[in-house]
Formats: C-alpha cells, sequence, structure tokens
C-alpha cells in the first residue's frame, strides 16, 4: 500500500519552512494552538483541493472560520498585528512510498495577496521521484510564485528517465490525475476525507459508519449483480472481436506483403530484361564496329595486293622482253638501256632497303613505346586493350605490313586511353589553379590578420553578416560601435573553455547587436533588402525583450566562461550559454538534460553528439582568436603546398601517358 512519508509546509500559517517525517501511523500530540489542525488542513487542502469543497479547522471544533488567504499570509487576529505576511507564496506537498519503494509526490503552491485578490494556485504531481526543496526556491529563502513555480518544474531535470513532473491550473485535472496516482479512487474519496477531518465525538458505532465511512446512497445488490454479468458478456465480446481484428490484421499483412513482392517481383525482372538488353545492344556495336575495320583492312589488302600483281605481271612482261632481247642478239644501244635501268632498279632497291631499316627501326620504337605503356595502365590499375597485347605478341619485325596494320587497330584504342588521360589533366589543371586561388587568397587574409585587420577572417566566415552590417550603417546612418557583431564584444579568460563556446554560439557569433531605439527600423530595413542582398542566416537579437525576459543562468553553465561589458551582448549569452552546464567528462553529461564538455562533447534533450572541429577550432572570439586563424590558415597554406607538389607529379605523369598515347595518334599521320 502507498505510504505517507513526508510533509512539506512552506509560509503555511505559523510553519514558515518545516518538514514532517512520518513513519507507518503517526500522532500529532499537542496543546492547544500548537498547530495539529493547520497541519491537517494542510494535508486535506493537498488531497482535495480547492476552496469551496475544503473545510479548514473542523477537526478542532473551535467555530473557526479559517480560510486559504489566512493560512498564507499568517493570520494571528491581535490588534497590533493582524498578518505574518504581506503578499506571500505558500507550499503545500506530500511525500507518498508506493509498495515498489518509488516515491510520489503532490500538493499546490499558492499566492495570496493583501489587496483581497483570491488567491492564485497551481497544483503539481510529480512520479517516480522523491520531494526536492530545488523545486520551490530559486535561491536559499527565495520561493517561486505560482507561475515561476509552473516554468522552473516543467524544464527541471528530474533525476531518472521515467520521472515525470505534471502541472495543473484547473482543479478538475488535478483531481483526476491524483485519484489514479492513489490506486484508482472514487471521487466519493474527497467527501470522505473531508468528513474524516471533521469529526465529533464517537457516542454511536452506526451513525459513524454511516456518517464518515458509507455513501449516502444505498447499495443495490440486485442492480449490480445484473451490470456484473451484462459486463462479463460484453468483455467476451470484446475478445471475440480483439481476436478477429488480430486476424484481420495478420491477413492484411500478409496481403500487402504479397503486394510488395509482387511489385518488387516485376520490377526486378524489368530490370534484369533491361540490363541484358543493354549489354546485348553494347555487344552487337562492338561487333559492328570490329566488322566494319576487318572489311577496311580488307579491301585496303585487297588493293595492295592487285597492285602488286600488277607490278609483278609488268616485271614478268619486262623479264620476258629482256630474255627475248637477249635470246635473239639485240643491239649495243639496247643493251645500254638495260644497264641503265638496272642501275635505276639498284637504286631503287637501295632506297627501298633503307625504308625497310627505318621501318624496322620505327617499329621497334612502337614497340618499346607500347611496352612502357603496358606498364604504366598496370600502375595505374587499368586494363591493357587487346590490341595492344597482340601487338606486343608480334615477335617477328620483318613482316612490315603486319605490324603497320597492328599500328592501326591500336589507334582507336590509344585515342581512347589519350582522351581518358586528357580529361585528368584537365581536372589536375583546374584543381592545381583552385588551390592557387586558395593559397593567394588565404596569404592575403594572413597579412591583414597580422596587420590587425580582423574583418578578412569576419568576411570570409559570415558574408551576409558583413553585408547586412554595412547596409544598416548606410541606410540608418549608425557607426560601427553601434553595429558590431556578437565576437567583438566577448571574451573567454580560460582558453581550454574556448572551443566549447565557439561551438555552441556557432553562427550565433556573427549576430549583429544594434542600440535598442533602432531594432525596428533595423528589422524593417532586413526584410526589406533580404532578397536583394542575400542576407539570409543573419541574426538581428531584440536586445530590449531578452534584456527584459532573459532567465538567469545557471551558476555552473557555460556562460560563466564568457566575459563582456556589452549589457545586450551580456542577457543574450546567458540566454544562449545559460543551460549548458561544464562538466569534466563525457560520462558526467549524463546527470544534466543541456551540458558540455572541454572537448567539446555537448548534450541536449539528453543526446549526446561531439561538435564539428571545422567551426569550433575558428575562433574569433577575444584576443587570441587572430593568432589562432593565422595558424591555421598557415596551417592550410602548408597542405596546399604538399597538395600542389602531389599534383604536379600528377601532372608530369599524365604528361608522359599523354606522349604515348592521343600525342602518338595525332602525330602519325606526320610520320606516315
Amino acid at each position: 500500500m502507498k505510504q505517507l512519508t513526508r510533509i512539506r509546509l512552506i509560509n503555511w500559517h505559523l510553519f514558515e519552512n518545516t518538514t514532517i517525517t512520518c513513519q507507518g501511523t503517526t500522532y500529532f500530540i499537542g496543546v492547544n494552538g500548537v498547530g495539529k489542525s493547520t497541519v491537517l488542513d494542510a494535508i486535506q487542502f493537498a488531497l482535495i483541493g480547492g476552496r469551496r469543497d475544503v473545510k479548514f479547522n473542523q477537526a478542532a471544533m473551535s467555530g473557526s472560520q479559517r480560510t486559504l488567504t489566512s493560512y498564507v499570509r499568517g493570520e494571528l487576529g491581535t490588534e497590533g498585528q493582524r498578518y505574518l505576511r504581506d503578499d506571500a507564496t505558500a507550499v503545500v506537498a506530500l511525500e507518498f512510498r508506493n509498495p515498489d519503494e518509488s516515491y510520489f509526490v503532490h500538493g499546490a503552491v499558492i499566492d495570496a495577496y493583501q489587496d483581497g485578490r483570491s488567491p492564485d494556485v497551481t497544483y503539481f504531481i510529480v512520479n517516480e521521484a522523491p520531494l526536492d526543496d530545488a523545486w520551490f526556491f530559486r535561491a536559499e529563502g527565495q520561493i517561486f510564485d505560482s507561475r515561476a513555480f509552473r516554468r522552473h518544474l516543467e524544464h527541471f531535470p528530474l533525476p531518472s528517465p521515467t520521472a515525470r513532473a505534471n502541472v495543473f491550473t484547473r482543479l478538475e485535472d488535478y483531481r483526476f490525475h491524483l485519484l489514479n496516482r492513489l490506486g484508482q479512487l472514487k471521487e466519493s474519496f474527497f467527501a470522505k476525507i473531508v468528513k474524516g477531518l471533521a469529526f465529533s465525538p464517537l457516542t454511536n458505532i452506526r451513525d459513524f459508519v454511516h456518517a464518515y465511512l458509507l455513501d449516502e446512497n444505498l447499495v443495490d445488490v440486485d442492480m449490480l449483480r445484473e451490470q456484473l454479468e451484462t459486463m462479463r458478456h460484453f468483455e467476451n465480446l470484446a475478445a471475440d472481436i480483439r481476436q478477429r481484428i488480430e486476424a484481420l490484421d495478420r491477413i492484411e499483412a500478409l496481403d500487402q506483403e504479397r503486394h510488395s513482392q509482387r511489385r518488387l517481383r516485376l520490377i526486378n525482372g524489368y530490370v534484369s530484361h533491361h540490363a541484358r538488353s543493354d549489354a546485348h545492344l553494347a555487344e552487337l556495336k562492338r561487333y559492328r564496329l570490329e566488322l566494319d575495320e576487318k572489311q577496311v583492312d580488307l579491301s585496303r589488302c585487297e588493293l595492295q595486293r592487285d597492285d602488286l600483281a600488277e607490278r609483278l605481271e609488268h616485271a614478268r612482261q619486262a623479264h620476258f622482253e629482256a630474255k627475248v632481247q637477249l635470246e635473239t642478239d639485240t643491239t649495243v644501244l639496247r643493251k645500254k638501256a638495260l644497264e641503265t635501268e638496272m642501275a635505276e632498279l639498284e637504286s631503287e632497291q637501295a632506297r627501298l632497303q633503307g625504308q625497310e631499316t627505318h621501318l624496322k627501326q620505327t617499329l621497334s620504337q612502337e614497340l618499346a613505346d607500347a611496352q612502357r605503356l603496358k606498364q604504366l595502365l598496370a600502375e595505374d590499375g587499368l586494363g591493357v586493350p587487346e590490341s595492344l597485347e597482340h601487338f606486343l605478341q608480334e615477335e617477328d619485325l620483318s613482316l612490315v605490313t603486319g605490324h603497320v596494320s597492328r599500328i592501326t587497330n591500336l589507334q582507336s584504342d590509344l585515342q581512347s586511353l589519350g582522351n581518358d588521360y586528357a580529361a585528368q589533366a584537365a581536372l589536375v589543371e583546374v584543381e592545381s589553379k583552385r588551390l592557387r586561388h586558395e593559397s593567394e587568397t588565404l596569404q592575403r587574409e594572413i597579412q591583414q590578420l597580422r596587420t590587425g585587420d580582423r574583418a578578412a577572417s569576419y568576411e570570409a566566415a559570415a558574408p551576409q553578416s558583413g553585408r547586412l552590417r554595412r547596409v544598416l550603417r548606410a541606410e540608418l546612418d549608425l557607426t560601427a560601435d553601434q553595429v558590431v557583431p556578437l565576437y567583438e564584444v566577448l571574451h573567454v579568460p580560460d582558453e581550454a573553455w574556448q572551443d566549447a563556446v565557439e561551438g555552441v554560439l556557432g553562427r550565433a557569433r556573427f549576430d549583429l547587436l544594434v542600440p535598442l531605439e533602432q531594432y525596428e527600423a533595423a528589422m524593417n530595413l532586413y526584410r526589406r533588402r533580404r532578397l536583394d542582398d542575400d542576407l539570409h542566416g543573419v541574426g538581428l537579437p531584440d536586445s530590449e525583450r531578452i534584456l527584459a525576459k532573459a532567465p538567469s543562468p545557471h551558476p555552473d553553465s557555460l556562460a560563466a566562461e564568457v566575459q563582456t561589458e556589452h549589457p545586450a551582448a551580456r542577457a543574450f549569452v546567458d540566454l544562449l550559454l545559460g543551460k549548458y552546464i561544464k562538466c569534466e567528462t563525457p560520462d558526467a553529461l549524463r546527470e544534466h538534460r543541456t551540458a558540455v564538455t572541454r572537448d567539446c562533447f555537448v548534450r541536449r534533450n539528453y543526446t549526446n553528439r561531439h561538435m564539428n572541429p571545422r567551426y569550433y577550432r575558428r575562433w574569433f572570439i577575444g584576443e587570441r582568436a587572430t593568432p589562432r586563424q593565422i595558424e591555421q590558415r598557415e596551417e592550410r597554406l602548408e597542405a596546399i603546398r604538399q597538395t600542389l607538389a602531389d599534383t604536379q607529379d600528377r601532372h608530369t605523369a599524365l604528361g608522359d601517358r599523354l606522349a604515348l598515347t592521343r600525342d602518338k595518334v595525332l602525330l602519325r599521320p606526320a610520320r606516315a
């Protein structure tokens, strides 16, 4: 069963800050006026709520007309001082222990006013958590009023993931949840509590049972029996319907799976057929290209054969005529002519032999280049074309015609490889230009930073914020000190927390602070120029509202690591960082809802993640930001120099490969 373990009273009549511990059966014993009835009235109000149903001070049988206001303000009834308090806030809370040793707490926070207004009451129920004074006090001796308590408890981190807090302003909602929390009690519970605390001396047991224990209406047993039978009948019907619904759900799930599988089978079949069709078309195209090449080679060979046959026929005819003339004893003139022709033929033979030697040398060089190209393709992890393999397998260099044919067949493959290498060389050249441009920009920014100009890094990191700042200064006639980025007025004394502050603030570091009286004009100008000047993503904090409504930061929050003399910046930083509790290790993050560590592990809504170093390592806040930015840019410059060296090596290697592929194909007609 549930047991009452503690009663918490704050500003309740004479009890200013009291906790009463209960163990099993608890007795309240004391002389008149010591406060026994006051404690019972507090329990009655916490269990019942509302001012119309509660009957204060009935157990004392004194006829006193105590009210909720008189309890909260501490009515004394003396002439010199009627009340202990003026406007006051009181807390009445009851802590119960469940059979499973867990706890729940319920009660109310009441605001009473000296001008006679009706008190404001906020009810609450906290499940799976013991009583905690941090729910009610903003600081030692400073209690939350009902409105502030409602906001505070809704965001208060409870000790366990299953714990939850409910706050009610309507009495009916509070009673409904309280009856369920106490064990599914009936509405008559509230009337019995009032009767039990307002008893008279016990003289008649029967009257006591009827007056304080039984409800006013008698129980109709026959009607209850009929309702029980009807309820059992409907329970059987409900069980049968649930079984049918489960069967229908299984059938529906199977049908949906059948539809999805059928659709998947059709899609897979279509994709498979389409892929096979594309493969067949590609193979057919390749065969057609090979056929055309073979036909061209065949036509060329036929022309060469006809030419050789014609020349052979002429040679045979000349040989026959010379033989006839020799046999017929030709004249000396014919002999001289033949000698001259023989000399010309010998000269032609020498010339052809020279061409044969040059051709063999050229083919040898081609074979060496082909072997080198094969090695380079292996280094690049690319396959060797079949035509190149066939060309390399030729061993008899005397077959000049065959080698010319091999080189001709290589042209298309070499052209294709050359195009790929040319594309890679173009990409390398573009990347080199980009890196050189980035290097020039970094060198220029480093020079500006070393001369004290921080605008370079600001404009590079947040160009939209820089444009909006210039627009506001030009249009509203404001100085540079009146339109200032947030990071310029901040300082982080402890360097160990600089990364965490930079990372959590993120883009908010570039939000622009404007004078309070210029905020509306600045917002109107921002709204008009946002599209024309591409001003998206820039924050314009409402300093007036932030100063008026920003909550106080947690004393151990990340906001304590930031210093600033700018009031609006101080309030804005407290608003952004005031809930991030500082933790030394990632394990300590689990104790909080929102927290952060020095090494930039951040917890939001009970979820841990590590921030991106690309953003938090780029410092903008304080005097340490400029040396850090210079150091980061110099590191990037060194990385660019190394990358450019690697790019130059790659460009040289691609030049070697182009000389063996595309350039060789382009130069071949000139060699021929």
